[in-house]
């Protein structure tokens, strides 16, 4: 493993508008990082805050950290330098376009994919069109100019000229809500977005919704100027609750950084003079629901993101120590399936469920990403092959696929770790004569005693034990079916307000691990109760 290297990493993205300059917002990550790493984390966890629908003012900020970002990435990853849109070449591209059609017109699409070729970018058709009638000088690039009239010979256009928004009155209620009224000149000040109307007024997207906005003309005379035709722009506003801030991305990223990258130095060198049996091991920890909140007076349980925490290391740390007597060549590691409570910043499941929490979402995901990268350390330790494999549940749809892309880049190159990534549902894992599948279970209902024979049918006629690994349920459940186990696996969670109230209670919280031989099939069932784990004075 390369040693961090020092390094400067500027980071451009681009506010991209058909009909105005682009702005130009520069970040500076410096430290010493192992780049080809942070720039990947970068990435992901820039298209998890975008992807994701609840980081609103990211959405409003037209993906602020979008596109331009990671085809910059891409190029610093490559070791290249960022090469600039040679401009003789984009204008003769377009005037060869309208010298060769019938009405004179720029043919775009031509453009973009010729240059995009060229260059080795992926810049939209609009971006070329804006670049091109800036380069000509194309009054349709910038503000458009007014067509008002003047008769007075001293009266003279302001168009180039920037009129200052002039603060009228600000009025503050109780409930947060407030009103800004401003005159401003629409022409110097554009008032084409939410964006626009939010920034004049000079609150903060992603602290700030805009209710309501109206425009009134309010016209202004002077000797110099003549009369001169104002707008009175007044807003209505509200804080967003639980917004998400450029300081909590930049707290998450950098510290992402700076754990995975200067601290840890992953384990990549097999394990010495080390004899494996034909064994496999599966370690499954499902239904985690880091983040949840349980309050021991409404719950008669405490659980909270320092207990999970707790918890879960306090359990893979019996599970991998009674799994390396059995000396496996390989440990399954299959993660999500409820790993985190929430699912976005309003603190919601994928499908808007609202839910107690003690903690806030970058908090949380810093926290997951620990937990799981120290569990896949842990089983290098012991054995020299780990499989990682994300299974999605309806809690944390999105935060565990991001979560798991974190660490499918962070071990791409790893040769000991192979990694099972991608969006869909289930998953399956062939190993010898056993074949076993994997969803969270809240979906498929009575189909699923015929997916696994459907889904993976030359695997299911190459092997003789079979079986389904699901969560979701937070208590234990085998049934057998022909030809195969449907297994529901238990849960190391505690209970929050709505599921003690509804009487979701009594499961036998614990964590499980199975051990299964390449010939016989599952040979071992490990169980670690949460009693075992206090009892060791983990808590």
């Amino acid at each position: 493993m390369p040693k961090a290297i020092k390094k400067n990493i500027k980071i451009y993205a681009y506010v991209e508008n058909e009909n105005t300059e682009d702005e130009e917002i520069m970040v500076d990550a410096i430290g010493d990082i192992k780049v080809e790493h942070a720039l990947s984390i970068i990435e992901v966890l820039t298209d998890y805050l975008i992807d994701n629908e609840a980081m609103s003012y990211l959405d409003i900020q037209n993906y602020l950290f979008g596109e331009k970002l990671r085809e910059i990435l891409n190029t610093i990853r490559k070791g290249e330098v960022m090469s600039y849109i040679d401009s003789k070449k984009l204008i003769e591209l377009v005037e060869l376009t309208k010298n060769t059609s019938k009405n004179n017109q720029a043919d775009w699409v031509r453009v973009r994919d010729n240059l995009n070729e060229l260059y080795k970018v992926n810049h939209s058709k609009g971006y070329y069109r804006s670049k091109y009638r800036q380069l000509v000088n194309d009054p349709t690039y910038y503000r458009k100019k007014s067509t008002r009239t003047y008769t007075h010979e001293e009266t003279k256009p302001i168009d180039d000229e920037y009129v200052k928004p002039k603060k009228i009155s600000i009025e503050i209620e109780g409930n947060g809500t407030q009103r800004s009224e401003l005159l401003l000149d629409i022409v110097t000040t554009p008032l084409k977005t939410p964006i626009d109307i939010l920034n004049v007024h000079g609150y903060d997207v992603g602290q700030w919704e805009l209710v309501k906005h109206s425009l009134k003309i309010w016209n202004s005379y002077s000797k110099q100027d003549g009369t001169h035709e104002l707008y009175s722009s007044a807003l209505t506003v509200k804080p967003i609750k639980n917004s998400i801030t450029i300081d909590n991305i930049e707290r998450a990223i950098l510290s992402t950084i700076d754990k995975y990258f200067i601290e840890d130095e992953l384990s990549y060198q097999p394990i010495q003079n080390r004899l494996y049996n034909k064994n496999m091991a599966l370690l499954s920890i499902f239904d985690l629901h880091l983040g949840k909140l349980g309050w021991r007076f409404e719950t008669n349980n405490d659980y909270d993101l320092q207990i999970a925490e707790k918890l879960y290391n306090g359990a893979i740390d019996d599970l991998v120590a009674r799994i390396d007597t059995f000396k496996p060549e390989i440990i399954l590691i299959p993660f999500g399936s409820d790993f985190f409570h929430y699912d976005n910043d309003n603190q919601t499941t994928t499908a808007g469920t609202p839910q107690d929490t003690d903690t806030r979402l970058p908090k949380m995901f810093e926290k997951g990403l620990d937990l799981i990268i120290r569990t896949i350390e842990r089983a290098l330790e012991i054995c020299d092959h780990v499989v990682f494999m994300n299974v999605s549940g309806n809690h944390d749809y999105n935060l565990s696929y991001y979560a798991a892309s974190v660490v499918n880049r962070l071990y791409k190159d790893n040769p000991r770790v192979e990694l099972i990534f991608s969006p869909i549902s289930r998953k399956y894992y062939e190993y010898g004569q056993n074949l076993l599948g994997f969803t969270h279970g809240n979906e498929e209902g009575k189909n699923l005693v015929t997916l696994m024979q459907e889904e993976e049918k030359e695997a299911w006629g190459r092997t003789t034990y079979r079986e389904w690994m699901l969560g979701h349920l937070h208590h234990e459940i085998r049934k057998e079916h022909n030809g195969f186990v449907i297994n529901t696996l238990s849960s190391l969670s505690g209970a929050d307000k709505y599921h003690f109230n509804k009487g979701y209670v009594g499961s036998k919280r614990k964590a499980q691990a199975f051990i299964y031989n390449y010939d016989y099939g599952r040979i071992e069932e490990i169980i670690t109760p949460i009693e075992l784990i206090e009892d060791k004075s983990l808590l």
